[in-house]
């Protein structure tokens, strides 16, 4: 094929060719001096979608689109070549699914990342059998704002999918990140029967982000879940993992994809195949036997709060679950998050390594396999951090202690008052004897010189404010 090279200056061509057969989707990079090319490895009687578009950095010219159909040669004796079968995983002929992609483009485009996650899109869109009657496959982008690049409805065969993937070349939609606004604008518009989407099929979203939600995402992501759609996470770069972790599905090492940069998104492209192949399965078994609804436990109690930590109890799930995930979050977005998975006998659980003095939600669902119940959910709000000014008395503590101060003249006389007597506050606090505290002290200007040793006192005297002289 070839064609006429416009005046404009340009950093090459990208040919695309997409076909209805099981084949993969070819693409071609070619240098802006070419102006033809020759297509191999196609197929007798297979017909084939042709585009080429023009690129620049991360601009690209509107595609130029055409058919080819390579004639079989007359003759008895001739036998269609099919391509030689690919490694790349696709799923069972009968796994048909509503299938959306939602990318977020607010840390910008350029030609890698473009390529690469158009690679990835078209993997995952080409392990299915596509067509209306099938799977069907739907893009919306998003930034600050979002964007349906297409519909369920839109394509409704394999090649006008692959290359309408092929030719993703969104516009900018703002450089802050609000992934929970497009995990809702999915839920309302990709995912109604007005953009393609039915009923009795499985529904998969795939979403695909490398920055930090400016907003949170656990309630966006969870009305998805609610409506039975299976949430697929890939974060590249800077994507938040515990973001990434409230939005995927459960189990999150099952849903949850990470890559360090585009240069190495084809890394994590077949063990997410493998995962949504498996998921598509698992939800095709649950329709074809009918709905279960998961029951969700009741009596959600918060028991105790510390300022690291709480402990929660709950009554059990009249359902036959398999185990609780309970999800512990900052409500304003600061602070630490934490998850647990628990076994199904279990009605309590103690969550660790919070942040002191913050409010937080925490949020409990009944699993069974992949379903999720509706969850329970409490607010509470961890104490201030506290700390003991009698950390040893009346506690069986054994400990030696060391206390090293600074004599130096720069200290002043009346500074070296107040030191000595917060040592002896200090000291006053353990509980000192034979078998329990023992107290050293060291003074230090140019040299260290020791006042007392750790066997030197075995009982609570006044043994600083004697020792220690400035």
């Amino acid at each position: 094929m070839s064609w006429n090279r416009h005046e404009s200056r340009v950093q090459g061509f990208r040919i695309t060719v997409a076909s209805d057969a099981d084949e993969d989707l070819q693409e071609l990079s070619l240098p802006p001096s070419a102006s033809s090319v020759s297509l191999t490895s196609l197929s007798p009687d297979v017909d084939y979608s042709v585009s080429i578009v023009s690129f620049s950095k991360a601009r690209e010219s509107a595609a130029v689109s055409g058919k080819i159909t390579l004639q079989a040669s007359g003759g008895s004796t001739h036998t269609s070549r099919r391509p030689a079968a690919s490694d790349a995983v696709k799923c069972s002929a009968g796994a048909a699914v509503d299938l959306v992609f939602l990318w977020d483009i607010s840390g910008g485009l350029h030609q890698t990342k473009l390529s690469q996650v158009r690679a990835l899109f078209s993997a995952v869109a080409g392990a299915f059998t596509i067509g209306a009657e099938q799977t069907r496959v739907g893009v919306a982008t998003f930034g600050y704002r979002q964007h349906a690049e297409f519909s369920l409805n839109t394509h409704t065969s394999r090649a006008a999918v692959l290359r309408a993937i092929a030719n993703l070349n969104p516009r900018g939609l703002g450089k802050r990140t609000g992934t929970g606004a497009a995990l809702t604008f999915v839920r309302l518009n990709s995912f109604k029967p007005q953009s393609g989407a039915r009923d009795g099929f499985p529904k998969v979203l795939v979403v695909l982000t490398d920055s930090p939600s400016r907003t949170q995402v656990q309630d966006h992501a969870q009305a998805l879940k609610e409506r039975g759609v299976e949430i697929f996470v890939v974060g590249v770069q800077a994507a938040d993992a515990e973001q990434l972790k409230l939005m995927a599905s459960s189990p999150h090492t099952n849903h949850m994809f990470t890559a360090p940069s585009y240069e190495t998104l084809r890394s994590v492209q077949r063990n997410l195949l493998l995962n949504i192949c498996a998921g598509v399965e698992e939800q095709l078994r649950a329709l074809a036997g009918g709905f279960e609804v998961v029951e969700p436990a009741t009596n959600l109690d918060i028991v105790e709060v510390l300022s690291k930590s709480l402990r929660v109890s709950w009554q059990p799930s009249p359902s036959d679950v398999t185990g609780y995930r309970l999800q512990v979050v900052p409500a304003s977005g600061e602070g630490n998050t934490q998850e647990l998975y628990v076994p199904a006998q279990t009605t309590s659980a103690l969550v660790r390594d919070l942040s002191p003095q913050t409010f937080y939600k925490v949020y409990l669902y009944a699993l069974k396999d992949l379903t999720s119940s509706v969850y329970e959910s409490a607010l509470t709000v961890t104490l201030p951090l506290q700390v003991s000014v009698e950390c040893s008395l009346g506690v069986d503590v054994q400990a030696d202690v060391v206390l090293l101060v600074d004599g130096s003249y720069s200290i002043g006389v009346s500074n070296f008052a107040k030191v000595r007597a917060f040592l002896e506050i200090l000291v006053k606090s353990f509980d000192i004897g034979p078998d329990k505290v023992h107290v050293s002290l060291v003074q230090y200007s140019r040299d260290p010189h020791p006042e007392f040793y750790l066997n030197t006192h075995q009982v609570l005297n006044s043994s600083t404010s004697t020792h220690t002289r400035y």
